[in-house]
């Protein structure tokens, strides 16, 4: 189906992206899938639609850029897990969407 014709009359669309979505098994970021999310996020906002991105995957990610293999357990230590992915996001997601 057409995406004009499937999405109708909205002006907003939220897309809510998780950790299994954003990582590979090995809990590094799956950049191609990224990279394909972006540019579909691109074209619907080139098509006039706002687009909001709510993405989780920090924990994921900052696994895979600190090479761990077994999730935090504390508080403390997803928040700390959690800062690094959110960083190697955002960077990536800088790179990717300009």
């Amino acid at each position: 189906m057409e995406r004009k014709k499937l999405l109708g009359a909205l002006k907003k669309i939220v897309i809510k992206v998780g950790t299994s979505t954003l990582t590979k098994e090995d809990g590094s970021l799956n950049i191609e899938k990224i990279n394909r999310i972006v540019k579909e996020i691109s074209l619907l906002n080139n098509e006039g639609y706002e687009v909001v991105l709510v993405t989780s995957g920090a924990v994921g990610a900052g696994m895979g850029t600190l090479n761990m293999s077994e999730r935090p357990k504390t508080l403390t230590e997803k928040q700390a897990v959690a800062a690094v992915g959110q960083v190697a996001l955002t960077h990536l997601y800088k790179d990717l969407f300009l």
